[in-house]
């Protein structure tokens, strides 16, 4: 098993060593985020130094990075941030929030093209930790295992409590549709006796991801993705007719059963009044960047925004509620506003000009980058009506960039394996 090329025996130990450790790293950040939302920040910090040492050990993983225009693109955005931060008179800790994106990137990044198919390993390990997650709080009871107080997340609005749980749906449905997603594409790569292992692992999160999410865009986005995904993998159109089938068979049956928030999948007033109480949340962005057009008023500075200009009589809200609004969302639930607001026009292009980069250069690649891109599309699409900033779904989004831009040499990428950089 080679991981180097002859010219770099020298190195090929202490590279072997950091990329053991980048992958055991790059799975704790993933799989913690639904637990301990505080132990993310430095997970993502040594995720980048522990890429960074790899780029250093290793001249030709360099000039593939260099042959990457995501990883421009990103870096713009983080050096945005920075800028935007220092023109603000802001805390220079909030600089670091286009760095952790960077940071996240160049270890996904790093590991899809030095591993292959194995670089969905810690996106295996998420969906695992979302299921469990889950399921412990629907066998134990709404604190679950005592690792997060859910409770902390009941709003009070009929539209914000998540079926049978008290999950935070939005922050929890980019952990579920990817557990779902790559379990799926794990299925599809494995020999045929493992499938079914994998594929219920997906079917589980795809089941919970029903039942969890509030946020329904995810809905009609993620069942299209993947229904194309499917059809390009050369799934029997039959079979991905049958699959449609059975998911509306089983949210008719829940419906009927009377699961709340299925219910409210079929209200299509839910839905718009849902819709309708993003608008005063956009408005603000946009107040923002009409006050500063170029570097934005800063990262993380929506609440700020969001307490001076949101008017909760708009979205209808009782006035217990009223009272709650200007503390309960930290970004604009939009992927174009909320980096439009906070960081101004060059940090809304550069942001979304690496996503868009990263999703045609995947679409190129092989299975892994696929998979990442088409789950990438899945979620930049969702996040045009929900948050895609805060930090569990950004993070989950950092990570898919680096996959789908990620370069593996292409004898290597055929025979998943460990291969050369």
């Amino acid at each position: 098993m080679t991981l180097l090329p002859a010219e770099e025996d020298a190195w090929r130990k202490p590279a072997l060593f950091l990329l053991a450790l980048l992958l055991a790293v790059s799975c704790f950040t993933l799989g913690i985020l639904p637990f301990r939302h505080r132990s993310i920040i430095p997970g993502r910090l040594i995720c980048g130094f522990l890429a960074l040492a790899l780029l250093l050990l290793l001249p030709r993983l360099r000039e593939r990075l260099a042959r990457t225009p995501a990883a421009y693109a990103l870096a713009a955005y983080a050096l945005v941030c920075l800028l935007s931060t220092l023109a603000n008179g802001l805390d220079p800790l909030l600089a670091g929030t286009g760095l952790a994106w960077l940071c996240v990137f160049l270890a996904f990044w790093c590991l899809g093209t030095c591993l292959g198919e194995g670089g969905r390993l810690p996106f295996l390990i998420l969906g695992a930790s979302a299921l469990i997650m889950l399921l412990s709080i629907l066998l134990l009871g709404r604190d679950g295992l005592g690792l997060i107080n859910m409770s902390a997340f009941q709003s009070g609005g009929g539209d914000r409590l998540v079926g049978f749980f008290g999950s935070k749906a939005n922050r929890l449905a980019p952990l579920l549709a990817a557990a779902a997603f790559f379990f799926l594409g794990a299925g599809l790569l494995r020999p045929r006796g493992w499938r079914s292992l994998w594929f219920l692992g997906g079917f589980l999160g795809l089941g919970l991801f029903l039942l969890n999410t509030a946020a329904r865009a995810w809905m009609g986005i993620f069942f299209g993705v993947t229904a194309v995904y499917l059809a390009l993998r050369r799934i029997p159109p039959g079979r991905i007719l049958a699959g449609g089938l059975a998911v509306f068979l089983l949210l008719t049956a829940l419906h009927l059963a009377g699961a709340k928030q299925v219910r409210l999948y079929f209200q299509p007033d839910q839905a718009l009044s849902s819709l309708l109480s993003r608008l005063p949340i956009w408005e603000a962005a946009l107040a923002q960047f009409r006050e500063h057009k170029w570097l934005g008023a800063g990262p993380e500075s929506y609440p700020d925004a969001y307490a001076r200009f949101y008017d909760a009589r708009l979205a209808g809200l009782s006035p217990r509620e009223q009272s709650l609004a200007p503390a309960r969302t930290d970004h604009a639930h939009n992927i174009l506003l909320s980096p439009l607001g906070e960081t101004g026009l060059l940090g809304c292009l550069s942001l979304n000009a690496a996503i868009l980069l990263a999703i045609f250069a995947g679409l190129r690649g092989g299975p892994l980058s696929r998979d990442a891109a088409f789950f990438l599309i899945c979620l930049w699409l969702a996040s045009m009506v929900n948050p895609a900033l805060s930090r569990e779904p950004g993070t989950v989004m950092a990570a898919a960039l680096g996959l789908a831009a990620s370069r593996p040499s292409p004898d290597r990428a055929r025979a998943n394996t460990v291969h050369g950089v």
